[in-house]
């Protein structure tokens, strides 16, 4: 949160390459901002996909500064041994 605060305006696309399960993403959202995440672990993909759709959901109402989700895919990737 405190990373974020400084820098981070409504509309900004943040990015993480180490989501995890997407605590940037929950901060992004809360200060307006599109967030793209991604993590090599497809558990953690899932969960933060849940995690956030579950935040848009309840915070929306609250918050108008939460924006609409944009229609991409949430991705994940393999790599070949």
């Amino acid at each position: 949160r405190e990373l974020l605060k400084p820098i981070a305006q409504p509309g900004d696309v943040i990015l993480d390459l180490l989501a995890g399960s997407s605590t940037t993403g929950a901060v992004a959202l809360e200060y307006g901002c599109f967030y793209v995440g991604y993590d090599i672990n497809a558990v953690f993909n899932r969960i933060g996909a849940k995690r956030l759709s579950s935040i848009k959901e309840s915070a929306a109402q609250n918050n108008p500064n939460i924006l609409p989700t944009p229609k991409i895919p949430v991705l994940s990737f393999h790599p070949q041994p």
